[in-house]
């Protein structure tokens, strides 16, 4: 599965529980809902997709398809926004 890596030039902290990051090069802040912070997490801790699913069912007690559709969703924005890269991994041979 593929892991992401946060770009550097951002600064991340945690306000009221929830992350924000500040994109230093253009001055853009953003401040992430409780799920999107616990995602954002998991990527500093190098989760790959599979690993965030799992880890959103249990927590937030929903559906494996809205949990991976969350994730999606998520880290599309996240790269949209250029404040995430992937890191593509090689499948095992078998």
């Amino acid at each position: 599965m593929t892991k992401y890596k946060i770009k550097k030039g951002f600064i991340s902290d945690k306000i009221d529980g929830r992350v924000t990051i500040f994109n230093v090069s253009n001055s853009t802040f953003y401040l992430f809902n409780q799920s999107g912070s616990f995602i954002f997490k998991m990527i500093k801790k190098g989760k790959d997709k599979e690993e965030m699913m799992k880890q959103l069912i249990k927590r937030y007690k929903i559906s494996g398809k809205k949990a991976i559709d969350d994730i999606n969703d998520f880290l599309e924005q996240l790269l949209k926004n250029e404040i995430i890269f992937s890191l593509k991994q090689k499948k095992p041979n078998k």
